[in-house]
């Protein structure tokens, strides 16, 4: 099989857009179309995906340049300070665990409502916050010792169609304890009910 080019490669990722948005567009079809064989050139301005596709930031440039702006707060903050943004989430997710499990439900058409609660639930009130980052010390002939967890920085992070806000709330909890700060990509077959913008109850 002969390499692929650039161009060839542009063929396929405009094919695959067209593919996305036309399943968009039309969810209940279920059926994808065959991808042609590649073509040449870029993508046009007509195939960009529509906005609310595209997710809250209209480039991946725009979502790190913004999580890079949450992860310098997050540095400035205190652990209590975390904890009570790791808090609000906790309660958010349990007070909208059956909503959101059952508007994921409505969109992916995959698993059990009370399941997808349990998970919710789960997620909210077992994932480890701050109370695992312990400063340790110790000293001896070779002198001192400190230990102390520090944040990694920004960090990249997709959801599964099956769990996609169980996992952002347990994503969000364990890494914003650390002092992280994170860029979703949700998975296609769940954006809208990850991209929710209705206010929670």
């Amino acid at each position: 099989m002969a390499a692929l080019n650039e161009s060839d490669i542009r063929g396929i990722v405009e094919q695959v857009v067209k593919n996305m948005l036309r399943k968009d567009e039309h969810p209940a079809s279920g059926t994808a179309s065959a991808v042609p064989a590649p073509s040449t050139g870029g993508i046009p301005p007509s195939a960009r995906p529509p906005r609310a596709f595209r997710g809250v930031f209209d480039t991946v440039d725009e979502a790190v340049a913004a999580a890079a702006e949450a992860f310098r707060v997050l540095c400035s903050m205190t652990l209590a300070q975390r904890a009570g943004v790791i808090a609000a989430i906790r309660r958010c997710g349990c007070e909208n665990a059956r909503s959101i499990a059952e508007e994921t439900l409505r969109e992916t058409g995959m698993g059990r409502v009370e399941h997808k609660v349990q998970k919710m639930l789960t997620a909210s009130n077992k994932t480890p916050g701050i109370e695992d980052l312990k400063t340790d010390a110790w000293s001896g002939d070779y002198g001192l010792t400190t230990e102390e967890m520090a944040p990694w920085g920004v960090i990249a992070a997709v959801t599964p169609s099956t769990h996609p806000v169980p996992t952002l709330v347990n994503n969000a909890i364990s890494m914003i304890a650390a002092g992280n700060a994170v860029v979703f990509a949700p998975h296609p077959a769940s954006k809208n009910v990850f991209m929710r913008r209705r206010p929670f109850q």
